[in-house]
């Protein structure tokens, strides 16, 4: 197990990643902030615009990704495994998930207008609220004051809130998993939400719709992309009944993905190969075996004739896609 000190570099990105997705999460709130902004609704200092770009900046520092060959800028999706580029997931068959082959329909470029976005939206959170926590949390109280058991709970609820986003931010992840993953976040959605709401000032009607579109669309990417899951994932499993009942297969002799594999290949991997931990996968991953010749997957892989293909329609591309039944040969 590496120490604290060895994993700071990675421990860093996996906090700005996380503040990053903070600001995804609560981006509909801060459009209308930026609406009442840009309509003079609400103001805010030189000094505030100028810690703005300094967070927005020092985050992007932060999750840089440094390899052999240089140091590169990185956009979101900052974190495996849920959210992709272009849907939710992740897609396990293993020819795009262990084989990183492409299903289409990306986004690119686009994501570093989400990036920017969400960037802005964090930092503008951090700005709002972080003075306001301080000034309730240390701030001098004042017993005669008429609101004082309103304060004091307020200031309660604030601190826990903020704790409890702090906790699931900056927990380091990497002592005992290999990575964060962005599902983890989900933790502190309603928390981020509460927070943000709660910084947002009295706003105009303008205002409050703008809340309300960026809801309502974030509402219906996130129900194409839970369509798109389902939609593939019931052509997968309609491709894997076919190999074993159709064609009379067994099913070791099937990579019908992380889930089935897992379920059906896993235990007589670890028994063939002398492996104990579940994730010790073999080399060419999801615990194949030597029998293992027929697949579904979602692409075109060399040495690998299809059978049968599957098809379902996909809202987030807005097309007719397939998952195919296929017999590989070895090379």
């Amino acid at each position: 197990m590496r120490s604290l000190v060895q994993l700071l570099p990675a421990l860093l990105d996996d906090a700005a990643s996380a503040l990053t997705y903070m600001g995804l999460f609560t981006l509909p709130i801060v459009l209308a902030k930026l609406f009442a902004i840009a309509r003079g609704q609400a103001t805010r200092t030189q000094g505030e615009w100028i810690a703005v770009a300094g967070i927005c900046l020092a985050l992007q520092i932060a999750t840089l990704s440094f390899s052999k060959d240089g140091i590169s800028l990185r956009s979101m999706p900052l974190l495996p495994n849920v959210l992709y580029d272009l849907g939710t997931g992740p897609v396990t068959l293993r020819d795009v998930y262990a084989l990183d082959a492409s299903t289409g329909g990306q986004i690119g470029f686009w994501w570093w207008l989400v990036q920017l976005m969400a960037l802005c939206s964090t930092a503008l959170l951090l700005v709002d609220v972080v003075p306001s926590l301080a000034r309730h949390v240390f701030g001098r109280r004042d017993a005669r004051a008429p609101a004082q058991a309103e304060n004091e709970a307020y200031r309660a609820r604030t601190l826990f809130l903020a704790l409890w986003i702090g906790a699931v931010v900056f927990l380091p992840y990497r002592l005992v998993t290999e990575r964060l993953y962005d599902r983890y976040l989900l933790l502190t959605l309603f928390p981020v939400a509460i927070l943000a709401v709660g910084s947002l000032k009295p706003a105009g009607r303008g205002a409050r719709r703008t809340a309300w579109i960026g809801a309502g669309l974030a509402f219906v990417f996130s129900l194409f992309c839970v369509q798109d899951y389902l939609a593939w994932n019931t052509a997968r499993w309609q491709a894997v009944d076919y190999l074993r009942f159709e064609r009379g297969l067994g099913e070791t002799e099937i990579d019908g993905g992380f889930e089935y594999n897992g379920s059906y290949l896993s235990a007589e991997h670890r028994k063939r190969y002398g492996m104990t931990s579940f994730w010790a996968q073999g080399p060419g991953r999801f615990w194949l075996l030597e029998e293992t010749r027929y697949a579904v997957y979602m692409t075109d892989v060399p040495a690998c004739e299809q059978l049968k293909d599957f098809p379902y329609f996909s809202w987030l591309r807005m097309e007719t896609r397939s998952v195919f039944a296929v017999h590989c040969v070895p090379r």
